[in-house]
């Protein structure tokens, strides 16, 4: 039996169960979010027994295999995943290895491989719904993405993402295609708004961090909407205002190739220079700005009003 699953616009058979995500599991008695009439899937998600050597590979070590259109990695202890021509992942799970870790990967590098494959344009960012717009925010590990995510869906805002979505260059615009159903918080703040850590599941990677899942009905916005914004976040001084002064240019563009997800894969995959062309014009269809604001919970409502009304404007 298949599980069907939707992320990023892609439509998803899975033989993997994966909770994670929205979708319809066999014999589960939850109401999907997906249409009743499904077209076909646009990807496969399959267990298979795979060769740790693959054909005409133009990389070849034990961690690693490439070659035309399939992109092979091994993880040691949970499984080896192959990723085929922007349409498959296959999975061989090693011996005892946890499920939890097997989708771990999945859902991170494989997926990001596969999205690469299809000439996608994975961002690494939280995002929220505001107006009809989606409005997304960057930064290096520990800016605050997921803090800052929490307090505007606090705030009423439907979120998108707080990990990864998908900018889709059009015509005029940008369209952007919501991520995974969950925000991750370090317990502090959790603490901060007033919520129990212990029904929450636990982060794999990170001991003291946790994921608040979302559904629609609690404010999960699972369609595309126009990225009208992307903000990177920047730490300031305990005592400094919060400032917010926009990006434009060559700028704009290396701080969206920056917080590409997985941009170690655009170099392996030779996407190079068609990556580069998305991020132009990516950063030509939306505003980038630079949000510097004061660490500390304590200052948190500060910041949100200042940028709710920044985020307002036309």
């Amino acid at each position: 039996m298949l599980n069907h699953y939707q992320v990023f616009g892609l439509r998803i058979a899975s033989q993997i169960p994966c909770p994670e995500l929205l979708g319809k599991e066999p014999g589960s008695t939850e109401t999907s979010h997906l249409p009743a009439s499904q077209p076909p899937p646009d990807c496969h998600w399959r267990l298979a027994r795979l060769e740790p050597v693959l054909d005409h590979a133009s990389v070849a070590n034990d961690q690693v295999q490439i070659a035309p259109g399939v992109y092979q990695f091994l993880i040691q202890d949970v499984a080896r995943y192959r990723v085929q021509d922007g349409r498959e992942i296959l999975v061989d799970p090693l011996p005892d290895a946890d499920p939890g870790d097997v989708r771990l990967w999945l859902l991170g590098t494989a997926l990001g491989a596969l999205l690469h494959q299809r000439g996608l344009l994975p961002l690494h960012v939280s995002a929220l719904a505001l107006e009809g717009g989606a409005h997304a925010f960057c930064g290096d590990s520990g800016a605050g993405k997921s803090t800052l995510a929490a307090a505007l869906h606090r705030r009423g805002l439907s979120l998108l993402t707080d990990d990864v979505g998908l900018a889709v260059p059009e015509a005029n615009s940008v369209t952007f295609y919501p991520g995974f159903p969950r925000i991750k918080l370090w317990r502090d703040a959790l603490d901060h708004f007033g919520l129990d850590h212990r029904p929450l599941i636990r982060d794999l990677t990170r001991t003291d961090k946790y994921h608040l899942r979302l559904e629609p009905d609690d404010g999960f916005h699972i369609q595309p909407l126009p990225l009208r914004r992307l903000y990177l976040l920047e730490r300031g001084a305990e005592d400094d205002a919060v400032r917010i002064e926009p990006v434009r240019g060559h700028e704009a563009i290396s701080l969206i190739q920056a917080n590409t997800y997985r941009p170690g894969l655009i170099r392996r995959l030779g996407r190079a220079g068609e990556h580069l062309r998305q991020c132009g014009r990516v950063a030509s269809g939306i505003q980038v700005f630079r949000l510097q604001r004061p660490w500390g919970l304590d200052r948190l409502d500060e910041g949100v009003d200042q940028l709710l009304t920044h985020m307002s404007q036309p």
